[in-house]
């Protein structure tokens, strides 16, 4: 992890902490305050229901809500990936091969769903996001490599508020990246097309439980800027088709993020627009059989993938 990552990383947790503890301080309003200060608070309602309360419901400290989102937006993805293969005849001799690197680079347009359950500061929300498929070529002198991929991302997670305005997560988040890759031989003549040479269907899996905290800063009654914190302790596993699945390995898994969010006055909608950075650093080993002899090809793989998100989301509170 970069030392400026780390370094922004317990600044904010530190800041988050005190200014929890300074709130905290603060003497707990009850519904009679709430009312007796901002008499607005609480709307008649004709027809002979009872009086709803606005967004100061949520100071009563004694609700219950479930929320659906929908979200879009755009991911930057950067996919570098590091092979080391080498060869064991299966009688004690190992042979190192030649170091590759291959990467992908592209921008993909998503659409994510979700749900939430809230019930005083305890909140549980399961995602899914899917994006569409991306392109990424390279060419050197030995080949052309022309891959197409895409992203899945799954989270569940659970989060209580330890104090006001701040909040503890853990959670359980899968990633999968799947990659189909045409490596070709380069023409050496203008015009003329590169010759196909194999294609692979390739897939990386990230996976694991994760903590995190977030912080809330209210503007007014509507709105607010949160920002979070989270690493995951995750495995990092490779397959590809004709060959045997990947050994999961250790993997390290950070995000930031930093949100808007406003609350459209006396509706049940709130809008959200956000900034997420994730880091991973993967392991990733595929062993692969020669048919036919005793030798046995192994790759590792040093990976790192960052993903850069810019979402807008709309959220429907019933």
């Amino acid at each position: 992890m970069k030392k400026s990552t780390l370094l922004f990383c317990i600044t904010f947790c530190c800041f988050a902490l005190l200014s929890s503890l300074s709130q905290a301080t603060e003497s707990k309003k009850t519904l009679g305050d709430i009312v007796k200060d901002k008499p607005n608070a609480v709307e008649p309602v004709t027809g002979g229901k009872e009086a709803r309360l606005t967004v100061y419901e949520a100071e009563k400290g004694n609700d219950f809500g479930v929320s659906l989102k929908i979200a879009t937006g755009i991911l930057n993805h950067d996919f570098k990936q590091v092979s080391h293969p080498t060869l064991d005849d299966g009688k004690g001799k190992i042979t190192q091969g030649t170091q590759s690197t291959f990467s992908l680079k592209d921008s993909l347009p998503f659409i994510g769903l979700g749900i939430s359950a809230r019930w005083n500061k305890l909140t549980v929300e399961v995602y899914a996001q899917k994006t569409a498929r991306g392109q990424s070529q390279e060419i050197d002198t030995a080949k052309y490599l022309d891959s197409n991929f895409r992203d899945s991302d799954y989270s569940a997670a659970i989060g209580y508020e330890v104090l006001k305005n701040l909040s503890l997560s853990a959670g359980y988040k899968m990633t999968i990246l799947e990659m189909n890759t045409r490596e070709s031989i380069p023409s050496t003549k203008v015009g003329e097309i590169a010759i196909p040479q194999t294609t692979g269907l390739e897939e990386f899996t990230t996976y694991g439980p994760s903590l995190g905290v977030a912080y809330n800063w209210k503007l007014n009654e509507d709105m607010s800027i949160a920002t979070s914190v989270a690493y995951g302790w995750l495995k990092g596993e490779r397959k590809s088709i004709g060959e045997q699945s990947g050994i999961p390995q250790p993997t390290q898994g950070l995000s930031l993020g930093i949100s808007f969010n406003h609350r459209i006055p006396r509706t049940h909608v709130k809008y959200s627009i956000s900034f997420d950075h994730y880091q991973y650093d993967m392991k990733a080993t595929v062993v692969k059989p020669i048919a036919n002899t005793t030798l046995i090809s192994t790759l590792d793989f040093d990976i790192e993938q960052a993903l850069d998100t810019f979402r807008a989301t709309l959220i429907y509170e019933f």
